[in-house]
């Protein structure tokens, strides 16, 4: 698959952004084909966390949550290993912990097509540049008003509207939604 590499170094509480991954994974899901969901090497988060469980949490706190371990001895070995199992969930924080460099964002298909890989970049870098400013008061409210949302296309507005997706990318992106999930181009329609 493509693997994207992006910088934290700005992102206070990696907790934060942990969080609106989880809050929408379900939307940047739909934004793939069928064949990328839930895969092996691409795992969802919200298998194995839980936003309350997350939220606020410090790095420390986080990666005993990531590593599901409490002893910090065994949190060093596990990081050590490059192999390991955590390594392929969707969002990747192994390679933060590991080597204290970036987070992986795994779940796109493999693709040489500059338009795909652009999109797919700039999508998260956005979450990444929204998350850095975010206090947990923030995300918390975030979290309130996006819970309530049981509406997918309502909630893939919410998302595009939150990160500031410029329309040509909102476009290419609703194109992707359409075609995936099986809905009517026509049928969307996402506030510009």
């Amino acid at each position: 698959g493509l693997h994207a590499h992006i910088s934290i170094d700005d992102i206070a509480l990696k907790s934060n952004l942990l969080c609106l991954y989880l809050l929408f994974e379900d939307i940047i899901l739909s934004l793939l084909p069928k064949t990328r969901r839930g895969i092996n090497f691409a795992l969802r988060l919200s298998g194995k966390f839980h936003i309350d469980e997350i939220i606020g949490k410090s790095d420390e706190s986080l990666e005993k949550i990531w590593y599901r371990e409490q002893n910090r001895e065994i949190i060093e070995d596990l990081k050590k290993d490059h192999y390991n199992q955590t390594r392929y969930n969707g969002i990747n924080l192994h390679s933060y912990f590991s080597k204290n460099e970036d987070i992986e964002i795994r779940f796109h298909s493999g693709t040489t097509n500059w338009k795909k890989i652009i999109e797919w970049v700039n999508l998260h870098s956005l979450i990444f540049d929204k998350v850095s400013g975010l206090e947990i008061s923030d995300v918390r409210e975030l979290i309130n008003e996006t819970e309530k949302i049981t509406d997918t296309k309502e909630k893939l507005d919410k998302l595009f509207s939150f990160i500031g997706l410029n329309d040509s990318s909102k476009a290419y992106f609703v194109e992707r939604y359409t075609k995936f999930n099986g809905i009517k181009a026509e049928s969307i329609d996402i506030d510009k």
